[in-house]
């Protein structure tokens, strides 16, 4: 606490500037009347003056506080002075209180009390003056996340909101077109009702009457009716109407497709890496356990691997080309050559024929959670612009290669694809990577369809050039795909939509290409040179 200015007057003679503070009587006093005055009065005698210019500097403060000490009024006499500190009792006592009550106790000097207390007091607060810029700091960047959060907040809500009330807009269209469609016929279908009902009512009356005069048992209530009977009858014609019949017919996108969703946009953890591949990779599969597959088409191996903390170790080895390969429910591996035969690696070590698609050369080969198989098929074995009798077509065929569905041309009959290299589905969708260019330093796009052939959205890329190598699909319907030149992940909605584009370089990953997602949705990136296998979890 700041010490009163020095301009306020004595509280004893009300005349001169004040120079002491009395802590027991707290007042303040002028030089003279400290001297003459208080320091004479017999209850004052003792008191703990302090001198008003020792305030704010730590020496002073220090040796007031020693001055005080000497004089520091026992609380259980007070007509007496501490002399030493009771470490039982945790407290100042004086002679009378030696005698009384703590004589078995265990005494140390005030001063050497003061000391170790001060240093506590001393240490505590440079923590705390250490401690509070950390949590400035935290404070800073938690209202630096609260603003970000706050401002990402507000731009998808406005965004949602405009999109809910374009929705609204054009639902209002077609109520108002239905409306403009529908009232005036109705209108004429009310007022032909009320003429129609009128003439009925009108011959209904009549009918009662005629009626009542045939039970009559007087004859000339006949003659008398006879002469009503000259009345015309109402006009039957009634205005002919045809209703066209018209019928509201829902878009088929699902409501979440429409409208899209709110993404936690992901981060990327690298987990671990793995330097001792010895073959350029083409394709990585990590089991459900701690074993995976590795495929080269330039080293042409096919190598069953374990993954230890730190390194690859080779289990089993083959020379096999393999351009794709994919894992089926039972453990076998389908896997393509870029040739005619679809070959069959089972879980034996035995290679087999798996179906031969003479004169195709198979591509891209996938097999889903639904253990549904599909395959890319081209007549040339290089990437190449498709002429007429050209084929770049997807099936879908069964465990026993039999074709079932067969995708390649749209509604318009226009090629949906160039060389479909990579293959994945989800759900009713396949996601093709196309490739446009040569395979090794060739640009190429996503193709996705539904499975009933329709084209859905194409994806060419954010940057100038767009180098997709692979392509995968997390639990949460996110498409990830490997732009091997750019060094970026491109992570999309289900509809097509960045949810953001990842450069991997500063997670130590160079070109990235072959991709796949393990059961834990843990990302799996094989790199070609140099020759690595990266795990990534998304965060």
């Amino acid at each position: 606490m700041a010490c009163p200015s020095s301009s306020k007057l004595c509280q004893f003679c009300d005349e001169s500037s004040i120079k002491w503070k009395c802590s027991n009587c707290k007042l303040h006093l002028c030089q003279l009347c400290n001297r003459k005055i208080h320091s004479k009065i017999e209850p004052s005698k003792g008191h703990y003056v302090t001198n008003l210019e020792d305030c704010g500097s730590d020496d002073g403060v220090e040796t007031n506080h020693k001055t005080y000490l000497n004089k520091l009024p026992c609380t259980a006499h007070s007509d007496q002075k501490c002399v030493l500190y009771c470490k039982n009792c945790d407290r100042p006592v004086c002679s009378d209180c030696l005698i009384e009550g703590h004589q078995e106790h265990i005494y140390c000097k005030l001063d050497h009390i003061y000391d170790k207390k001060l240093k506590i007091i001393q240490d505590m607060k440079d923590r705390i003056e250490s401690d509070i810029p950390h949590f400035k700091e935290k404070e800073e960047n938690l209202q630096k996340l609260l603003s970000e959060g706050t401002i990402q907040y507000t731009e998808n809500k406005d965004k949602i909101a405009e999109f809910k009330d374009n929705i609204v807009k054009y639902a209002d269209g077609l109520l108002s077109d239905l409306d403009k469609q529908w009232k005036p016929m109705e209108d004429l279908i009310t007022k032909e009702i009320h003429s129609v009902r009128q003439r009925k009512d009108e011959l209904e009356k009549r009918k009662i009457q005629l009626d009542q005069t045939m039970r009559s048992p007087f004859a000339g209530g006949i003659l008398v009716t006879s002469f009503t009977l000259d009345k015309p009858m109402p006009d039957k014609t009634v205005r002919h109407m045809e209703l066209k019949e018209r019928k509201f017919v829902p878009g088929k996108l699902q409501t979440s497709v429409l409208l899209g969703m709110v993404y936690n946009v992901p981060d990327f953890q690298l987990l671990q890496t793995y330097q001792n591949v010895n073959c350029t990779i083409s394709k990585f599969i990590k089991c459900d356990d701690n074993s995976a597959f590795i495929g080269s088409d330039l080293s042409m191996v096919l190598q069953k691997v374990s993954l230890k903390t730190d390194r690859i170790k080779s289990e089993r080895e083959v020379r096999l080309y393999v351009y794709d390969m994919a894992m089926m429910d039972n453990g076998d591996l389908l896997i393509s050559l870029k040739q005619q035969n679809l070959k069959l690696y089972t879980k034996d070590g035995k290679i087999k024929t798996f179906k031969s698609f003479a004169p195709l050369c198979t591509l891209g080969v996938h097999v889903n959670n639904q253990n549904e198989i599909f395959v890319g098929f081209s007549e040339s074995r290089v990437v190449s612009i498709p002429k007429v009798g050209s084929v770049r077509r997807v099936v879908q065929i069964n465990q026993k290669g039999i074709i079932l569905h067969t995708y390649e041309h749209d509604i318009d009959n226009q090629r949906l694809f160039t060389w479909p290299a990579r293959i994945c589905t989800k759900n009713n969708f396949i996601c093709v990577v196309d490739y446009s260019d040569h395979i090794w330093h060739g640009k190429g796009r996503v193709v996705v369809i539904d499975k009933g052939g329709q084209l859905q959205w194409t994806y060419n890329g954010k940057l100038d050039e767009f180098y997709p190598e692979d392509i995968a699909v997390t639990s949460t319907d996110m498409v990830i795909v490997t732009d091997r030149y750019n060094y970026v992940l491109h992570v999309l909605s289900p509809t097509g939509e960045v949810i953001v584009c990842k450069e991997v370089r500063d997670l130590g990953i160079q070109y990235p290409f072959s991709l796949s997602i393990d059961k834990n949705d843990k990302l799996w990136i094989g790199t070609r040179q140099p020759k690595k296998i990266h795990a990534i979890k998304l965060i």
